[in-house]
């Protein structure tokens, strides 16, 4: 079969295709509520016309989007006219959005099509949930597919920007992808499918469209069959992937000493015994976990983790953007990074505080005698004198040089020794909350109170401190 024949072969066979790519996909369990991203161009009003087709079939609710980029004037409101007709003629509902792409990569210092992209998918991933849809279609297709893999290879990729575009990612489902774009083009024509052609698109200035109109036809001349090479490459990465991200599930459970909704603790030697990519794989599978984006690990992120996984030091940390690693002794811990907190005026008696980092801090009237109160076992709660506390409490993180007279000790010490010497881990000792009057600092927060402030025969009014910390240990 020729080149000629096959597209044409794709083309009488891409709704059957079509139908048994979303049944894989568990599509098709009526009823169904698919939001459909259209722009206008062919792609996109060719899956739309699949769609529509399909739901002539079965139970299945579209919702058509279309979002407006204000890049190209005139041509961009006409292609929202399109669909808007369209979808009128075809007796399917649509939304529509705009954003201002220039200034949002202005304002966030990105690219023009990365810019474009955040405000599309904010807007689809929206909509979606406007309409009451589970899926979100986009017509990414087979030449979509090349373009990525070639540009992610030009730019020195590993195995996961290798795999290329997903055909499900999340509520994301491309159908198309499989589908090489003549036979895209082939449908639309025998099915007299209307749309518009983005200009934009032949715009060489933009790198993508180097790759589809320079780079991809040159290198058709050394395998007239490159897209369909490079997708199956694609695949490949694709499976190896896969396999690693499972084998990262298991040593992540394997490595696993601690995990709450702030930090991972992994045990060293566990982790360490793995080869270097499946480590990757696992910090990376550890940080989604935490709710952060794993592409973060890249090539030169690694080398800086190689680098100090291996230094041996472990009174410093690592930080790699949002994250935070720290090397302690049979411990790696990877630790989402901490805004500093504002200090928080207590301006309530009684009252209660959330403060950072799980804490939670209370104060109330107390009456209890000092027999009592000596023999409190409870770390989580102190007594002070309330007439000794100044007009406001505060509530702060450590300061460098802070110093109290701990509690039934002589002379004063440096808040930091003190943390330290009660076991306070490292990456968690610029969070202790210190409770402070005035200048003066009252509690090192569920550690030890000062000495000026606890409670004696000649106190009249007392105040209970508590401070406790939740941060939804699971194991």
């Amino acid at each position: 079969m020729t080149r000629k024949q096959k597209i044409r072969s794709q083309a009488a066979d891409l709704y059957p295709f079509f139908r048994e790519t979303l049944s894989e996909e568990g599509l098709l369990t009526p009823p169904a509520r698919v939001l459909v991203a259209v722009s206008g161009g062919i792609d996109s009003v060719v899956l739309l016309h699949l769609l529509k087709r399909l739901a002539e079939e079965i139970p299945l609710h579209l919702v058509a989007a279309h979002f407006n980029h204000q890049l190209r004037g005139a041509d961009a409101d006409a292609d929202e006219h399109l669909v808007r007709e369209l979808c009128s003629d075809w007796h399917i509902p649509c939304v529509r959005g705009r954003g201002d792409v220039k200034t949002h990569a202005r304002e966030h210092r990105l690219s023009i099509e990365t810019a474009a992209r955040e405000l599309r998918y904010a807007f689809l991933h929206q909509a979606a949930v406007d309409s009451g849809s589970a899926f979100i279609l986009t017509a990414h297709n087979a030449g979509d597919q090349a373009e990525t893999v070639i540009a992610r290879f030009l730019q020195g990729a590993g195995v996961r920007g290798l795999a290329g575009i997903p055909v499900r990612h999340g509520n994301i489902i491309r159908p198309l992808l499989p589908v090489e774009r003549n036979a895209i083009a082939a449908y639309a024509e025998q099915n007299q499918v209307p749309h518009r052609e983005d200009a934009s698109n032949a715009d060489q200035s933009h790198h993508r469209n180097r790759i589809r109109h320079d780079l991809l036809p040159h290198l058709e001349q050394y395998n007239p069959q490159l897209v369909e090479a490079v997708n199956r490459l694609a695949r490949n990465f694709r499976e190896v992937d896969e396999y690693l991200a499972r084998e990262a599930e298991n040593a992540l459970l394997l490595c696993l000493l601690h995990r709450d909704r702030e930090k991972i603790i992994l045990e060293t030697n566990p982790f360490l015994s793995y080869f270097n990519i499946l480590q990757k794989y696992t910090l990376m599978h550890a940080w989604r976990r935490l709710g952060g984006d794993p592409m973060i690990f890249n090539e030169e992120a690694w080398r800086a983790f190689y680098d100090f996984i291996h230094a041996g030091r472990g009174d410093r940390s690592l930080r790699l953007k949002e994250a935070q690693i720290w090397h302690l002794p049979g411990e790696l811990v990877l630790l989402r990074r901490r805004e500093a907190p504002q200090t928080l005026a207590v301006n309530e008696i009684p009252g209660s505080y959330a403060l950072w980092s799980g804490y939670h801090f209370e104060i109330k009237p107390a009456d209890l005698p000092l027999e009592q109160i000596a023999k409190n076992k409870d770390a989580n709660a102190v007594y002070v004198d309330a007439g000794k506390l100044a007009a406001g409490l505060q509530v702060r993180l450590p300061r460098s040089g802070d110093r109290f007279h701990p509690l039934n000790l002589t002379g004063h010490k440096n808040v930091a020794r003190v943390v330290a010497e009660n076991g306070i881990p490292l990456y968690d000792r610029g969070i202790v909350p210190l409770i402070v009057s005035g200048e003066e600092i009252v509690w090192v927060g569920g550690i030890r109170l000062s000495h000026r402030f606890r409670v004696t025969p000649r106190t009249r009014n007392i105040y209970q401190l508590r401070l406790e910390r939740n941060l939804e240990a699971e194991i």
